[in-house]
């Protein structure tokens, strides 16, 4: 009988470990929806049984040391999993170390621009694998180690919630159940576990086992019942497939807000879903390119900004309608633009062809615009069912035209000629080779880079790209011909920036698709979303050109680009009734001058205060949430050991009779063993108690044996204790408390301090 526990404890533990790997397996088979294919989930899930099999092997040492050779592990499976060929015979190496920091660099990044579900790229599935193992080592320590299965389940929750946030794809019943099988699994284990305290749970050998299978009948059938309820009954409640109170995601956002070229951009156009933003209404009937903002500023040739601010906060204020050019521009000049919102506008910027001339909301609110970038905005956001009209002065000069157009010194342009001092030498070089020999007019040499990359170069356009947030991705989109129209925009500014020319992004839309029901009407989605190439050619100001494949401006197309062309894809023969202005002189050339101020030269050179032209998203205040959580993990931190303090404290101190103010004290006494690793064993007596931490620690003076014998005499013994005899107990127990703490490591010290129980 006295080896019968042994194998009793081991099936405990085979329940509790086979409970926790079907939690690992939900977990991990649910969370690796995130990406793309089967791969990642199969190697997500490996590492989750991995950390759960390592966390079982330590879970009889030390928490720290187990938190130690959980880590190790981990770089291991990281190595192995995510940087392979960085490794020598499966152990990560210092190149491991290198790549594990780059990604990091990049995990940021790529998880604002990426949409669920998203290949399994090395940063991505850096994070990935950290997350899973971590929270499976947790899991498995606080379900064993503090015996707390409902905690347990929490880090496995966050990542499944996760998982649904980001995928937005309704509800999952398979993985919900399987989540939720697992969750019971880990209950159940440790209600066996706690059973098991009281009496022999499982059937006794050459017993037939009836007595237990009749008394867990009504367990099992409760729960079933559980199970169903949870998966079935979310199925008819009201506002399942709503939306959430609170966007957590980003990437799905169907507000029109926060267009980042370098950022919301690429995951708006790799999105599943097709998000319709806004209807044009055009006069005349034509296709057009409509800019939100313009980007001049960077610094490393990658990442642009707007050097003024991009919402107009600081622009004149007019009221609408708000006419912001010259007066005497005649009427068949003029496209005028009716944009009615499908979604709101998360901003205050409002789309509209270049170069606008008169803004009016229908609201008839005031409206703010700046000559220098042409952007328009409002005053306050517009929301769903708003509508305002632009009309915009049709710029259409020809070829001939803008060949006879000279150009100043670089430095006359400022900003929009400056380019990072540490461009590689190549990209110089290259450009002065694709524009040809400088005895060509400016025009030809600008079209030549636009032509090279758009049609003769041999590039090709792909969303599914990933480049360093570095002067490098220039480079290598160079070497890889492959990308979107974030890579060729900034790409050709930077080109025609070395070679003196001015030029600068724009941020909108491109044309969308016409309305087969109204002739006209064109609809704008987030497929729409576009960066395109502007270069200032005196006289004509900011003149739109297209370096990406499989797009067309079609101002530009059916003017200076391809006069022989038809406008775009009008249809029917209206937009032949377009006329192409010539090169405006006298008058009317001075009026336009006017109207574009010194936006074009004299503002270039001029200081300007930098700022970033996105802030961070605001569908959710991540730094609030993020400051919040640190000040309640502050508190918690102290939170923690005052609670502890206090409880036992006041332990102490209600209790006024002797006899329970002994053992008072010597329960607070093994509790505060406890938090030093040398807590009392369950059954263990008190002289058992007593012998063993006097073989662990160094007592002097007979202090622990004073405690002992009190308690021995206050719960045993019928004889009476006295004040003085409490009194001896508590100090006997502070002076003993003290030694074992000088005996106990400083580490393992403040680990206790947080340990589960009192």
């Amino acid at each position: 009988m006295a080896r019968q526990p042994e194998p009793v404890a081991r099936r405990n533990r085979v329940v509790a470990l086979g409970a926790l790997a079907l939690l690992a397996f939900a977990t991990a088979w649910a969370f690796g929806r995130v990406f793309r294919g089967h791969g990642p989930t199969y190697r997500l899930i490996a590492v989750a049984f991995a950390s759960i099999l390592v966390a079982a092997a330590f879970e009889r040492r030390s928490l720290l040391l187990a938190t130690v050779a959980s880590a190790a592990l981990l770089s291991v499976a990281i190595g192995l999993l995510v940087f392979p060929h960085t490794t020598l015979f499966g152990l990560p190496t210092r190149e491991t170390l290198v790549a594990i920091g780059r990604a990091v660099d990049k995990v940021g990044h790529q998880a604002r621009v990426k949409v669920a579900p998203a290949d399994p790229l090395a940063p991505l599935m850096l994070a990935a694998v950290t997350a899973v193992w971590a929270a499976m080592f947790s899991a498995h320590a606080l379900a064993v180690r503090a015996g707390s299965p409902l905690l347990a389940v929490l880090p496995p929750v966050a990542l499944v919630g996760f998982t649904d946030t980001a995928m937005q794809d309704g509800p999952r019943f398979g993985y919900g159940l399987m989540f939720l099988m697992a969750v019971l699994a880990v209950v159940f284990g440790d209600g066996i576990r706690r059973i098991m305290q009281w009496g022999p749970l499982w059937p006794v050998p050459g017993s037939s086992g009836r007595t237990t299978m009749t008394s867990t009948r009504g367990a099992r059938k409760v729960a079933l019942a559980a199970m169903a309820v949870a998966a079935l009954v979310p199925g008819i409640l009201p506002g399942l497939r709503a939306g959430p109170l609170i966007n957590f995601s980003g990437g799905h956002d169907t507000s029109i807000a926060n267009i980042d070229p370098l950022v919301s951009l690429a995951s708006r156009l790799r999105s599943d879903a097709t998000v319709v933003y806004f209807r044009v209404d055009a006069t005349p009937r034509r296709p057009s390119y409509y800019r939100l903002f313009a980007l001049d500023t960077t610094s490393d040739g990658v990442r642009w900004t707007a050097s003024t601010d991009p919402e107009l906060r600081h622009a004149p204020l007019v009221g609408s309608p708000a006419r912001v050019g010259p007066p005497a521009i005649a009427e068949d000049q003029l496209f005028t633009q009716t944009m009615t919102l499908q979604r709101n506008f998360g901003n205050r910027s409002l789309p509209a062809a270049y170069q606008p001339v008169e803004i009016s909301l229908g609201s008839g609110g005031p409206v703010r615009y700046d000559a220098d970038t042409s952007v328009v905005a409002s005053e306050d956001p517009l929301s769903a069912g708003d509508s305002y009209t632009v009309k915009s002065l049709l710029v259409e000069p020809t070829a001939e035209q803008l060949r006879g157009v000279s150009f100043a010194t670089p430095a006359r342009y400022g900003t929009y000629t400056s380019y990072p001092a540490d461009i590689p030498q190549g990209i110089k070089d290259l450009a002065e080779k694709k524009a040809g020999p400088e005895s060509l007019p400016a025009f030809d040499r600008i079209l030549r880079i636009q032509n090279w990359l758009k049609d003769t170069g041999g590039f090709t356009y792909s969303e599914d790209v990933e480049y360093p947030a570095d002067i490098g991705a220039v480079r290598q989109f160079l070497d890889a011909k492959k990308g979107f129209c974030q890579q060729f925009a900034t790409t050709m500014a930077l080109m025609l920036r070395t070679l003196g020319y001015p030029a600068r992004l724009a941020v909108g839309y491109t044309s969308g698709t016409e309305n087969s029901e109204v002739p006209g009407s064109y609809i704008i989605t987030n497929r729409n979303l576009h960066t395109w190439v502007e270069v200032d050619f005196p006289g004509y100001g900011w003149i739109a050109f297209e370096p990406t494949p499989q797009r067309t401006n079609p101002v530009a197309e059916a003017a200076y680009l391809n006069p022989a062309g038809p406008l775009g894809r009008c249809e029917g023969g209206a937009c032949s009734q377009q006329p192409k202005p010539a090169k405006r002189t006298g008058k009317d050339a001075a009026s336009l001058e006017s109207f574009r101020g010194q936006a074009h030269l004299g503002r270039r050179g001029g200081p300007r205060s930098s700022t970033e032209l996105f802030p961070t998203p605001t569908t959710v205040p991540w730094s609030l949430i993020f400051r919040v959580l640190f000040a309640a993990a502050g508190i918690l931190l102290l939170l923690v050991p005052l609670g502890k303090f206090a409880w036992r404290l006041a332990r102490l101190i209600r209790e006024r009779d002797p006899t329970k103010m002994v053992l008072a004290t010597y329960r607070v006494f093994t509790g505060e063993a406890a938090d030093l690793g040398l807590g009392r064993n369950e059954g263990e007596t008190v002289d058992e108690y007593e012998r063993r931490l006097a073989g662990a620690v160094s007592f002097s003076d007979g202090h622990l044996e004073t405690l002992s014998g009190l308690v021995d005499r206050a719960a045993y013994s019928g004889r009476p204790v006295s004040e003085a005899d409490a009194r001896s107990a508590g100090y006997a127990a502070r002076t003993a408390m003290r030694e074992m703490r000088r005996n106990t490591a400083l580490v393992r010290r403040i680990v206790g301090i947080y340990r589960p129980g009192i």
